[in-house]
């Protein structure tokens, strides 16, 4: 304790200084915290009770290797027969569900069909009601369902007497047997859970496919669960060897399907990398306290004069070091608190449930390490170099050589300086330039006065495409007359977003099958092209004529056009599904606009073909009507036309297109957002390193300089004899950075969205910044040596 007295008294004199070691370690310890806030609640396991034991049993095809990951129902029910490590098999799968009541309008809920053993298996109990028997699943029982904790609170307002009551479910009736508590939406965002059994006379390789999973038993372990499903797979091989000869039964911690392994490499890289930011700080700490160091060697020197041993002296020197650091840990906590809040803002609602991104006791933990890991790095070196004094030297006058030591360790950590901030600027630059490219797709739409929303159509009420095309019209026809629509567009998908991009065939085309061009496929309704402000380049816009009694028609973007057709009009040719070849031929009637920008992540998914939704029968209709005035003022009319059509029909995702473009891409630009902040704090943090190193040495070599303008040499030359001595840490730093960042950009992957991790436009780009921003760092500080002078240098002499 009176060490850290003694320590606090010593930083009081000095508040400069303190306050910009603070300053710089807490933007190194709350960048690093942010990062490990985020990928700690990304990689969280399950909230459920010893979640390590959870295990995913899966096929992997041994040619493809296939991650996939399913089991169909033969290899399902076959399995479970066979298997004693896992306590049983649970199997899911996502879906959506339309929920309706007499009362209340028609919603889309996000679920899953589960086996009626799967919340056994994840020991998870329901609130109110019981939870799924086997006898739920069997053939003709009651439809039972359970619900979501959210939708019970805010469609049923906690009706506890709602179990045992029928709720339409797709349709059907189905009785609430129970609610889930709070918070639980497994698998990622379900609020609905129906039960189902695997059919034990479907044959191998038939069906559907599920997600499965299993708790180990007591005393076994995930190596012996796989040792036994990779000898039940074997057994499968040799049983169905014309499904299953290639196919190989695993066992995997369920972790991994909730994140891949490969997602789970990526946020560590990020984090690895965000570590830069707190190297760079703990370095330009270090050249602080060391330039403080050497101001203090008489003060040590005195000290131990008088007897204080070696080590009294260091401790209380790191004593010091610990304060800072201490207070550079709280503040960088409040930071990270800031960054946490940042990005969960824009994202919390897109995560999965159990992905809980806050900064918690282990991050304070983590903070608390960082503080010492702080300590030492900072510390020792300046306590080192302060404790290491020759008393009869420093009494008498300063230690060159000394001087010389502390001026080759700060070139050092000004190399390591720029190295660090120019790995973790290419990588920034990579990410921004991959979300450039992300929301460059939305270039062009002008979705200002666009109301959207979406609607889903059930099979068993819409069974074929004519029903499905009838309701399409009538749509499109009571949309077109609400008050102020100047237009109205439907499709499977809006331009910008993500949509299938498969494989086509085009007629006469020589390339090999398997190998035809792939582009996005959408189905639209006429007139969907006007709501975008977009006409027609070439041919003739799609009718309600084409329908599914008439010849298959096509239109195709004009990128598809002239990459697949090499200038020549695409009018007449013909083109299908490459996966269907028993389809018949599409007639490509017209060419349209791109729509959107270019999407640099994928040249390919820039294309689109377009086919008529009367001829497709989707399911799905995503719709856009361009309003004269206030896009909102059209929800209502919106919802009482589809509830005019259908009131079992959902509608969701209703607002402004704008909005839901933005929300498109919001991951992007947060991650994007938040490493131009690392990346721009480490910039200024190297630029103030070397302006710190620079101006330290024309403190120390003033009386040098002086002499030097005494004898005649000219201020420039001296001016650029001192800025030399930046360029060697700047242009060594910048050499390392720039390998550094070739080796770390690669293992980013998916989070640079797509931008080429080899972009010599972005490493040129950083090159020059931290050139120039290093040579305006070492320049502003030797402008002293023009108001160096001589006489007062020799006369101090």
């Amino acid at each position: 304790m009176n060490e850290l007295r003694l320590a606090f008294r010593s930083l009081a004199r000095a508040p400069g200084l303190s306050a910009a070691v603070i300053l710089t370690l807490a933007l190194g310890i709350g960048s690093v915290a942010t990062m490990f806030s985020i990928t700690r609640g990304i990689l969280r396991d399950l909230p459920v009770e010893r979640p390590g034991q959870l295990v995913q049993v899966a096929e992997v095809d041994r040619r493809t290797n296939d991650d996939s990951y399913r089991l169909r129902a033969w290899d399902l029910v076959n399995a479970a027969e066979q298997q004693t490590t896992l306590t049983s098999l649970a199997a899911y799968e996502d879906d959506v569900f339309h929920v309706g009541d007499e009362e209340r309008e028609a919603r889309r809920i996000s679920g899953a069909f589960v086996t009626p053993n799967t919340f056994e298996a994840l020991r998870v109990v329901p609130v109110v009601g019981r939870n799924f028997s086997a006898e739920d699943a069997l053939p003709g029982a009651l439809p039972t369902v359970l619900l979501g904790y959210s939708v019970w609170r805010d469609r049923y307002e906690m009706d506890r007497a709602l179990v045992g009551r029928d709720i339409r479910v797709n349709g059907t009736p189905r009785t609430v047997i129970g609610v889930m508590p709070d918070g639980f939406r497994f698998p990622r965002e379900a609020d609905l859970w129906v039960p189902f059994a695997p059919s034990p006379s479907e044959g191998p390789g038939a069906g559907a496919a599920w997600t499965v999973l299993g708790r180990l038993r007591e005393g076994r372990t995930l190596e012996d669960a796989r040792t036994e499903f990779s000898a039940i797979g074997a057994r499968f091989s040799r049983a169905e060897p014309a499904t299953h000869e290639n196919l190989v039964l695993t066992a995997r911690p369920y972790r991994d399907e909730l994140v891949n392994v490969r997602a789970r490499g990526i946020f560590r890289a990020m984090l690895l990398v965000v570590s830069f930011v707190l190297l760079i700080a703990c370095a330009n700490a270090t050249n602080l306290l060391l330039a403080r160091a050497l101001a203090r060697r008489r003060e040590v020197a005195v000290r131990t004069a008088l007897g204080a041993s070696r080590l009294r002296i260091v401790a209380q020197l790191l004593a010091e070091v610990l304060l800072l650091a201490a207070a550079g840990g709280g503040l960088g906590v409040l930071l990270a608190q800031l960054g946490v809040s940042a990005f969960n803002r824009p994202l919390s609602q897109q995560l999965a449930f159990f992905m809980v991104v806050k900064v918690d006791a282990g991050v304070l933990l983590f903070a608390v390490a960082l503080v010492l890991l702080a300590t030492v790095f900072a510390g020792l070196a300046p306590a080192r170099q302060a404790s290491r004094v020759d008393v009869g030297d420093v009494l008498k006058e300063h230690s060159r050589g000394a001087s010389f030591r502390l001026g080759r360790a700060s070139r050092v950590l000004v190399a390591g300086e720029v190295a660090l901030s120019g790995a973790l600027l290419v990588v920034t630059g990579l990410m921004v330039s991959g979300v450039a490219g992300a929301v460059d797709r939305f270039a062009g739409l002008e979705p200002g006065n666009v109301l959207s929303g979406r609607a889903e159509l059930r099979t068993d009420a819409y069974p074929d495409t004519a029903s499905r095309a009838r309701f399409v019209q009538a749509l499109h026809r009571d949309l077109a007359s609400i008050a102020g629509a100047s237009a109205v567009g439907l499709g499977s998908s809006l331009p910008g977003f993500v949509v299938p991009t498969p494989r086509l065939a085009i007629e006469g085309s020589a390339v090999v099958a398997g190998q035809g061009p792939r582009s996005g496929v959408v189905s639209v309704a006429p007139g969907y092209f006007a709501a975008f402000g977009a006409g027609l380049v070439q041919g003739r816009d799609f009718s309600w004529a084409d329908d599914d009694r008439s010849p298959l028609v096509a239109l195709v973007s004009r990128r598809f056009a002239e990459r697949q057709f090499a200038g020549a009009s695409p009018l007449g040719r013909r083109l299908r599904l490459e996966a269907d070849s028993a389809a018949a031929w599409a007639t490509i009637v017209g060419v349209v606009p791109d729509l959107g920008g270019l999407d640099t992540r994928d040249g390919a998914i820039n294309d689109r073909v377009y086919f008529p939704l009367a001829q497709t029968g989707n399911l799905q209709v995503a719709l856009a009507i361009r309003i004269a005035g206030d896009p909102l003022a059209a929800m209502a009319p919106l919802r009482e036309a589809v509830r005019a059509i259908d009131p079992d029909v959902p509608l969701f995702e209703v607002g402004p297109l704008d909005r839901f473009i933005s929300q498109a891409t919001v991951g992007e630009r947060v991650f994007g957002g938040l490493f131009s902040v690392f990346g721009v704090s480490a910039l200024v943090m190297a630029c103030v390193g070397l302006f710190g190193m620079v101006a330290f040495a024309v403190r120390q070599r003033t009386r040098e300089l002086g002499i030097r303008v005494a004898l005649g040499a000219r201020p420039a030359s001296v001016m650029r004899l001192v800025m030399r001595g930046g360029r060697a840490p700047l242009g060594g730093g910048l050499v390392v950075g720039l390998g550094l960042a070739l080796l770390v950009a690669p293992l980013f992957g998916d989070a640079l969205m797509g931008a080429n991790a080899r972009d010599w436009r972005v490493y040129s780009l950083v090159i020059s910044t931290l050139a120039l921003a290093g040579g305006l760092a070492a320049w502003l500080p030797s402008r002293r040596v023009l108001r160096v002078a001589p006489a007062e240098v020799l006369r101090e002499e």
